[in-house]
């Protein structure tokens, strides 16, 4: 009687095992596979100041030439203010091992994240990478502790503001010429 007990406990204890590993290592695909990563600078800063240069009217609120894009890379700030130095989370979309899309984003205060760039390459437009791109950011700020994710754009993007009330941004202010908008976890759609 007590060897069938033996023998059944083993073989659960296997069967658990084997369950276990087969779900570890398919977990572990799914992350190598993710398709956004962690921007690296060697292979994707000419990428990211390409996408700046191309499209600054909507990455900045103010002229090309009254902010380094370059800056905020070496420093992964807004600013240049050493306080802000290391806070801005940069993202890039890769299809293929190349970076098609980015995204950057931080905590703005303890309860507030805030988008602060999102573009894609024109030629790559229209498969919703960079609504990938933002669901992944928002996900990332609400894991933080963000209570709100806020973000804006100018009032002639159009396309931006339609992907972002189908993530469940609301506009909340409008103001020579922008649009402010901001969502929260339980308007957030996933």
């Amino acid at each position: 009687m007590h060897k069938k007990i033996k023998v059944l406990l083993i073989s659960a204890v296997a069967a658990g095992l084997c369950i276990w590993g087969i779900s570890y290592h398919t977990s572990q695909e799914v992350i190598k596979r993710s398709p956004i990563a962690d921007y690296v600078d060697a292979r994707d800063r000419d990428f990211v100041l390409h996408l700046f240069d191309e499209n600054w009217y909507w990455l900045l609120t103010h002229g090309r030439d009254e902010y380094s894009p370059e800056f905020m890379l070496d420093h992964r700030s807004r600013t240049q203010d050493p306080k802000d130095f290391g806070k801005l989370t940069l993202k890039v979309f890769l299809v293929e091992d190349q970076p098609v899309g980015f995204v950057g984003y931080l905590m703005e205060t303890f309860f507030k994240g805030k988008v602060l760039f999102l573009a894609v390459d024109s030629p790559q437009r229209g498969n919703r990478f960079g609504e990938q791109l933002l669901r992944y950011a928002c996900k990332a700020l609400f894991e933080k502790g963000a209570r709100v994710v806020q973000l804006l754009t100018r009032t002639d993007n159009k396309s931006a503001q339609a992907l972002y009330k189908r993530v469940g941004f609301k506009v909340v202010w409008k103001n020579e010429g922008f649009v402010y908008f901001e969502v929260k976890p339980d308007t957030f759609k996933e």
